[in-house]
């Protein structure tokens, strides 16, 4: 069987290969890191050829690869694995246990379906949310996931036993007259062939159909509901060799019934399709025919197809998206692909006419989204798509009269060794950069009132991964310093206070003051009883440079070197926090070789290291690879989250205990970090992409 895509036209896929509590300062970094391969993290895989392979076009839509931002290297894919395997290699879980139930970890916020081009989006009216199935996650795969809309906007990944096998280019809509959402056809994993299945998704529970007869096997066929008529409306797609199909189906009753109009459409792929409720039939548009683009508009009633003539209409073009907005009565076209290029214009139809809308605002250029029809008093949605940038979009946007705007709460993307603290000052947890496989970032968050929003500071850090952090109480701002990025690791020391940042020391400056030598996860806090930012260890200025066991102080805008009598060993990565309870810095483990960790609690008061380790019956497992530290000042103790094995533990100022919520956050996976936010009376962690908070 030939290959659908190349025969069809469609772009070939690619296949290869701190310390808070009610009675102190509010301020808890969280510095639990991985090793020191990880500070240089990898340069993205070149995106490959994204250029379309249409036989019978010629043209080449060449699509740029994606630059990887701040020091990433090409050999930092290596690194990275490097690092998952050191990982791997942390100590297990202790054997004895202790604790007590009673708090607990809540999941707050969702993050949307992966990225993807070609699935398929419908508002089910049944249940009042949107349906989203399938598609191409751009680079190797398709998805079999199921997931839901809410009005609220909150996304919810369903798990239904049965669903349709993986695929991309399946129609759907939701059939009025039998009341639940039809899904036909589509590509498989293979790029090859294609489905001749029909799908019926009803309160959150796929069943397949058996009809008596049913369309061919098509992929990126065009359907719709037709509510003048009282049945969906199939037309056209690729059959299982890539030949453009002309043919048109209605299904009403779980019964699929061939119609012969007498003048239809030629025969397309890909074309877009909804019914027009304010002109009472529905309208097809453009895809892409036997030897070209399509612009032509055709509308069905009573069985028959009419070709449209309009004054104006969208340039030809194939993939776009198109729904019809009941509040604003009328159709919305957006995106797309033409013989140059994916296209970014927003097109709107009524009363016969096609017009362009200007809109301050709007999703970026793609082909391939997936776009719903809006509610009564919603708006219409598009999820996805591909995007000039090389990748498969994850976006969701709304359109209501002529404003788009994103959809769902926004968040930070899932990363590892950002910088998180709580900002006394300012009164919300704030985020600083981090990193993905392939970049690192310099975006500033806060988390206030349950809800992620971004800053956009004039002036901020470079991009870097694995800094310190922490509130610096005396000083009334936070302090930032280190990490690894600038070129390699960072040395330089930056303040936040009222959504500003401000570079107090070099490197930068030649007249910087005496600091601590460049380096990436310190163990840094502030310090209450002693009143200023203790900064420790890290990874030295190298790879090559091994691990540091100094000891700073950071106050009134100055760097001082202390040289305490005992001090931890050598280590970067060991989570710290000031226990407000018992009044003095709290320290535990920490990386010390490659695969070697400390299994050691230290504290630290007045300018003193002591060991207090001994005689521990049990204490957690190896905290040191991208774990949660901050204080519950609730109940008045120190919480540790140790996110590769989903423990929680709490520190009385004497002893280890590990509780047992009923929920964790997803553990298991490099990335996790926290803050207390004392605002919530909670703790605050983002794991994996999604945002969880403490409550004692």
């Amino acid at each position: 069987m030939s290959d659908l895509r190349a025969r069809s036209g469609r772009p070939w896929p690619r296949t290869a290969k701190g310390s808070l509590s009610r009675r102190s300062v509010p301020s808890i970094p969280w510095l639990a890191v991985a090793l020191p391969m990880v500070l240089l993290l990898g340069s993205l895989a070149g995106i490959g050829d994204r250029s379309a392979g249409w036989i019978d076009r010629g043209a080449r839509l060449a699509v740029p690869a994606v630059a990887a931002s701040g020091d990433a290297s090409t050999a930092g894919s290596a690194l990275m694995a490097q690092a998952q395997a050191t990982f791997n290699s942390a100590p297990g879980p202790h054997v004895s246990k202790g604790g007590a139930t009673g708090p607990n970890w809540t999941q707050i916020t969702h993050p949307p379906p992966g990225g993807r081009e070609g699935a398929s989006l419908v508002w089910d009216a049944a249940d009042h949310e949107y349906v989203l199935f399938g598609g191409w996650n751009g680079v190797t795969g398709l998805y079999r996931d199921t997931w839901t809309l809410s009005a609220s906007g909150l996304w919810s990944k369903l798990g239904p036993s049965a669903a349709p096998s993986a695929r991309w280019g399946s129609a759907i809509a939701y059939d009025g007259h039998d009341g639940y959402v039809l899904l036909f056809g589509g590509q498989g994993p293979s790029f090859t062939g294609a489905f001749a299945d029909s799908w019926k998704f009803s309160g959150g529970t796929w069943t397949k159909l058996t009809t008596p007869t049913h369309p061919p096997a098509a992929a990126f066929g065009s359907m719709t509901y037709d509510a003048r008529d009282g049945y969906v409306l199939l037309f056209g797609g690729y059959n299982a060799t890539g030949t453009r199909l002309g043919a048109t189906w209605e299904f009403k009753g779980g019964v699929w019934t061939h119609l012969t109009p007498l003048a239809p459409p030629p025969p397309r792929a890909a074309a877009t399709m909804s019914f027009d409720a304010k002109d009472n039939y529905v309208l097809l548009f453009g895809g892409i025919g036997v030897s070209s683009f399509a612009s032509d508009s055709w509308k069905y009633v009573g069985g028959n197809w009419t070709n449209l003539t309009t004054a104006t209409a969208p340039q030809a073009r194939e993939d776009a998206a198109m729904a019809y907005s009941a509040p604003d009565a009328r159709l919305v076209l957006f995106g797309g692909l033409d013989g140059t290029g994916y296209l970014p214009q927003t097109w709107v139809y009524s009363s016969g006419n096609w017009s362009r809308l200007a809109t301050a605002l709007h999703p970026s250029k793609r082909y391939l989204p997936e776009m719903a029809d809006a509610p009564t008093g919603g708006a219409v949605l598009l999820f996805g798509g591909f995007t000039t940038a090389g990748v498969a979009s994850n976006e969701t946007w709304s359109l209501a009269g002529n404003v788009w705007k994103m959809v769902g709460p926004l968040q930070p993307i899932a990363r590892l060794g950002a910088a998180m603290a709580y900002d006394e000052a300012d009164r919300f947890v704030l985020l600083f950069g981090g990193a993905s496989a392939s970049s690192l970032f310099s975006d500033t968050w806060k988390f206030v009132g349950g809800l992620w929003v971004p800053i956009h500071p004039a002036t901020y850090p470079p991009a870097r991964a694995l800094a310190g952090m922490t509130y610096d109480a005396a000083d009334g701002y936070v302090v930032l310093f280190g990490g690894t990025g600038c070129g390699h690791r960072c040395g330089d020391t930056w303040t936040f206070v009222h959504g500003s940042w401000t570079n107090v020391t070099g490197p930068g400056t030649s007249t910087a003051p005496v600091g601590p030598s460049p380096r990436a996860a310190p163990s840094m806090t502030y310090d209450a009883a002693d009143g200023y930012v203790v900064l420790f260890g890290g990874s030295g200025p190298t790879l090559s440079s091994g691990y540091l066991n100094d000891t700073w102080t950071y106050l009134n805008g100055a760097w001082t070197m202390i040289s305490p009598s005992t001090s931890p060993s050598p280590r970067y990565g060991a989570p710290i926090t000031y226990d407000s309870e018992d009044g003095y810095v709290l320290l535990y483990e920490g990386v010390t070789g490659t695969t070697a960790y400390a299994r050691d609690t230290w504290i630290f008061t007045g300018g003193i290291w002591d060991n207090i380790s001994a005689g521990f019956v049990v204490s957690p497992s190896t905290a040191t690879v991208y774990d949660t530290m901050f204080d519950d000042t609730y109940d008045g103790y120190v919480v540790l989250w140790v996110a590769q094995f989903d423990e929680t533990w709490t520190w009385d100022g004497s002893t280890w205990a590990e509780i047992f919520p009923s929920a964790t956050p997803p553990g298991g996976t490099l990335g996790s970090l926290g803050a207390y936010d004392p605002a919530a009376v909670s703790g605050v962690v983002l794991s994996s992409g999604t945002t969880w908070e403490y409550t004692g």
